[in-house]
């Protein structure tokens, strides 16, 4: 994946929850008193959102006062004004509060700034800082989500809703662990009050992608006769979206002749040219700010400019297809786990945006243009399970983007000699090694290119060394190395015995089964496809046929090894493929007894026995 490492949310809780959650529960560095005041009032035929938010923290540990910057994420649809923060008595002056603008290498929902409070001076253990601010959104759409922090001890969390008395409001939730309780009032016509409190800081949990979160709260206005303020379904965000892209939409002269230059014999041939073009001459350029980080720049304009981001790309492709008649679908897409709502959806849940083509026979094939190494009809890792909202013609569709399927994106095979250390290998890339290989290669250095295809090898091949590459072919969508085998750890010798490893991938991850204890989602950060072979020579040793699996097709993940004898040479052939990375429910139990299995039969080897008439037997 290029450039994306989460959006503005994201950004927004890692800056507010400065310290990690405590090494042990019950044991936090600080506590937390947090309020967000939030005015809805009709205005012009619409309504105006502003909100004031309050910060305290309690500074209880010793840990707790070295901290001395804290953060607070300012998007563009709403600017903070008039931050103020003190340490105990002591008001902080002007120039303990700085600017500073993040650097985005691209960010669906970018554009933002964040303003940084620096202590003057070390606080003392039970000393609180304070900080509070205003804000208005440019639209009430952007309504943010607000995330309940499990790093410190929360004495309270309280979200006030001052609205017209012909307005609903309600709330939506996500609760990464478990439902925490909460309670909502309205202690007066016109107010509405959200309240969580006395919560405990939690441990973090290995292989888990909420850390640090107790909640997820989504605001949810509804006026009169039922009529959505902010767009929460599927449907409504869709429709506000589908206006704001449709406000820059231009002229069709330009894409109409390029569409027709680029169209071929089928329908999926062409929508593969458009990708491939739109790929390789649009230039990546994330540099917008404002409403334009969300918002795609007209086609005509991206054309002419010849450069743009994610969306600017997608929408392109997808107006392009539309000269030739033909339905490409934008998808905006999450690369990183984010609260799922129930019967609900949100602009900050997404960071990124792709394509669908329905290509008959009911397939569906999602591409990334903004990708540079990965081809049509294939994913970015960080694109596969993301959450998604399709913007097709029959309506707004939320799913999970699937994995594409396809061969080994890992494939070596091994030809030696049993008893040498040394053997040749044939190594082929597809998908995400691919496009590592791809990024340094056009680096242009040579001993790059030989350590990303090292280190790709040795991170999953356990004590086999591949080294010294050369390029035997390449295909655009997979390449081939010949390259030298170093079995020398691989082979266990004995004197009277060879043992291969029945085991030989580094692919499952011990963490893993340390979350048996609980029931909660595991976010696993790959999804490993990979096949070893070894033609081996087995010389005198006896071979002793063997094999070994875990899994089938329609779990989680499967793995299989065998050992057979043919034409005298010894074939040993493992392979691994997890097609889910994001588990939970059942998929999560059927992945734990996979690992579990996995992890045990880390001493399980393939036998080679010395002939009998050499043992004297």
């Amino acid at each position: 994946m290029v450039g994306l490492r989460g959006g503005a949310p994201a950004l927004a809780l890692l800056i507010l929850c400065t310290l990690a959650a405590p090494a042990r529960a019950g044991e936090p560095d600080r506590a937390l008193d947090e309020s967000h005041h939030f005015t809805l009032r009709a205005s012009g035929g619409g309504y105006v959102l502003d909100e004031e938010v309050e910060v305290i923290y309690a500074l209880l540990t010793e840990r707790a006062t070295r901290v001395r910057e804290y953060s607070v994420y300012a998007p563009f649809f709403a600017p903070v004004e008039d931050l103020r923060a003190s340490l105990g008595r002591d008001r902080l002056r002007g120039d303990d509060i700085r600017e500073a603008v993040p650097v985005w290498e691209d960010v669906f929902l970018s554009g933002g700034r964040y303003h940084v409070v620096t202590l003057p001076r070390a606080p003392a253990v039970g000393e609180t800082l304070t900080y509070s601010y205003r804000s208005r959104y440019s639209d009430v759409a952007y309504a943010p989500l607000l995330y309940v922090p499990a790093g410190d001890r929360l004495a309270r969390y309280e979200v006030v809703v001052e609205h017209p008395d012909d307005v609903t409001v309600d709330f939506g939730f996500f609760f990464p662990r478990s439902p925490v309780p909460y309670a909502v009032a309205t202690p007066a016509r016109g107010r509405t009050v959200l309240t969580f409190g006395n919560l405990e800081a939690l441990a973090d949990l290995p292989l888990f992608a909420f850390n640090g979160l107790h909640a997820v709260v989504q605001l949810r206005f509804t006026g009169p006769g039922g009529a959505p303020v902010n767009p929460v379904t599927a449907t409504d965000f869709a429709a506000w979206y589908g206006r704001l892209a449709r406000a820059g939409a231009g002229g069709s002269g330009a894409l109409a002749a390029l569409a027709q230059s680029l169209r071929r014999e089928t329908p999926e041939a062409t929508v593969a040219a458009l990708h491939d073009h739109v790929r390789g001459t649009i230039r990546y350029v994330a540099d917008e700010r404002g409403e334009h980080a969300f918002v795609p720049r007209a086609p005509e304009v991206v054309l002419q400019r010849t450069y743009g981001d994610c969306k600017d790309r997608a929408f392109l492709v997808a107006a392009l297809a539309a000269q030739l008649g033909l339905r490409v679908d934008v998808v905006l897409v999450s690369t990183e786990p984010e609260a799922a709502f129930e019967g609900g959806t949100h602009v900050g849940l997404f960071n990124h945006v792709i394509n669908a083509f329905d290509a008959g026979d009911g397939r569906r094939v999602y591409f990334d243009p903004t990708h540079p190494y990965v081809p049509y009809g294939d994913l970015p890792e960080g694109d596969v399970e993301g959450q998604a909202l399709l913007l097709g013609a029959g309506g707004a569709e939320l799913l999970r983007v699937p994995a594409p399927d396809g061969p080994p994106a890992l494939d070596v095979t091994v030809r030696a000699a049993l008893d040498g250390s040394e053997g040749e290998a044939e190594v082929t890339l597809r998908g995400g090694f691919l496009a590592a290989y791809r990024h340094a290669q056009d680096k242009g250095a040579g001993l790059d290119v030989e350590n990303v295809l090292s280190n790709l090898t040795s991170g999953y091949l356990h004590k086999l060394r591949l080294h010294d590459f050369a390029p035997a072919a390449d295909s655009g969508a997979a390449v081939t190395f010949r390259a030298a085998a170093d079995l020398s750890e691989f082979v266990v010798a004995s004197p009277t015995r060879r043992y291969l490893p029945q085991t030989p991938f580094r692919t499952v991850p011990a963490e893993a089964v340390e979350r048996a204890a609980d029931a909660f989602p595991l976010h696993l950060g790959e999804r490993p496809h990979l096949r070893l072979v070894l033609d081996l020579d087995p010389g005198t040793w006896e071979v002793e046929p063997g094999a070994f699996g875990l899994g089938d097709d329609t779990g989680p993940a499967a793995f299989s090894a065998d050992l057979a004898l043919a034409d005298g040479r010894a074939r040993v052939t493992y392979r691994f493929r997890q097609r889910r990375k994001r588990l939970a429910g059942d998929a999560r139990d059927a992945y734990l007894g996979f690992a579990r299995g996995y992890l045990d039969a880390r001493r399980n080897m393939f036998i080679f026995r010395q002939p009998a008439a050499a043992t004297g037997g």
